[in-house]
């Protein structure tokens, strides 16, 4: 049988933890909607059950939850967990015809793997985040080492990521795909909003106290401009206190998990992102595909691959609120730029747009 695009219809096996909120779960799920629509079958196994997920999927999708997760009392019972997990994995895929395993993030890379030996399905796993300086607890960055290289291909969505990799995967098997994003058809406004917007997992690395510490230096808040914080995280109440230690709960907005991202990139004038690192951040190239400008750290490499200074974002030294505070009313004064700087963001990332990325995926499998 062939999908509509003229290639054998497929049938794909995905491996995640879940469909819980997160960089990486959008894009598997993005993914997975658009194998779907061209005709092929896909199977999703995850650990997470369904009342965990927070993105969709269709419901064609053959799901198979097979539990597993939570903490152990020690480690030498959560090894023993993870190989019992390994071996109904195993028998699970064992009952499955597929064509390609795909896995996104470390551990569910290093199961796939194990998982499948002496299969015949081609193995595809990916890493999401810098592996430069993200750290895996024990036996987890061991187990990288050695196990990555017995994928058919090992796929990351920055330059950073792979070259992380090379100690210990041959450079063929070392594949750049970017994320795809969906190019929404109406462009946002952004010289006509008083809104900034800041995505991230409300914990250290994502840098959220500068963000904020920066907005309160710009003085925007007198203006009447909005600082929207999206995510969930072990920070929170630290946050809300700053907020409230700088007299800007009327000013900064806490909104938790939001599904629908869109609605509130279409009302913004710009996009922060401070973090220590990152992969290529889902949230800038959404930011970028409704036409708002980003402002990056200096530390993300994938972001910086994109980013032209004051062409089609602007790019902060990490942790100079004073610099980045400089950066927020160079946008917001005059906000012609703003509207300038947004038009090119939305065209530098045509690129990635989900049509070009599902191509290059098709390709590997």
């Amino acid at each position: 049988m062939k999908n509509f695009s003229g290639e054998k219809k497929k049938e794909i096996t995905f491996i995640l933890g879940g469909l819980t909120a997160g960089g990486a779960e959008r894009v598997a799920s993005s993914l997975i909607k658009l194998w779907i629509n061209q005709g092929n079958k896909v199977n999703l196994i995850t650990k997470k059950s369904r009342d965990r997920d927070f993105y969709e999927i269709p419901e064609s999708v053959n799901r198979i939850c097979l539990g597993g997760e939570g903490a152990s009392r020690n480690k030498w019972i959560g090894l023993l967990k993870n190989v019992w997990y390994v071996i109904r994995l195993r028998k699970t895929l064992k009952t499955m015809n597929s064509d390609v395993l795909i896995s996104f993030l470390t551990r569910q890379n290093i199961y796939a793997i194990l998982a499948s030996i002496g299969f015949q399905s081609r193995v595809i796993i990916s890493e999401r985040n810098d592996t430069t300086r993200q750290k895996q607890d024990w036996p987890w960055g061991k187990l990288r080492e050695k196990i990555y290289k017995y994928a058919d291909l090992v796929t990351a969505n920055s330059e950073v990521a792979l070259k992380g990799m090379k100690p210990y995967v041959e450079e063929n098997k070392l594949v750049l795909v970017p994320n795809p994003v969906f190019i929404p058809q109406e462009r946002a406004k952004p010289s006509h909003s008083k809104h900034i917007i800041s995505v991230g997992r409300l914990e250290k690395v994502k840098n959220h106290n500068i963000v904020i510490e920066a907005f309160f230096k710009s003085g925007l808040y007198n203006k009447g401009w909005i600082l929207d914080i999206f995510g969930i995280g072990p920070l929170e109440a630290n946050l809300k206190q700053q907020v409230l230690d700088l007299n800007l709960d009327e000013n900064v907005k806490f909104h938790g998990l939001v599904k629908n991202l869109g609605e509130h990139y279409q009302k913004s004038a710009m996009l922060i992102l401070a973090s220590d690192y990152e992969g290529t951040p889902n949230a800038l190239l959404e930011a970028m595909s409704y036409g708002i400008p980003g402002i990056v750290s200096n530390e993300l490499p994938g972001a910086l691959k994109i980013i032209e200074h004051k062409k089609n974002g602007l790019v902060f030294n990490k942790g100079d609120t004073n610099q980045l505070s400089e950066q927020i009313k160079y946008l917001a004064e005059p906000p012609s730029k703003t509207n300038a700087i947004g038009k090119l963001a939305r065209e530098s990332v045509k690129k990635f747009s989900s049509d070009v990325v599902i191509q290059q995926w098709n390709a590997l499998l």
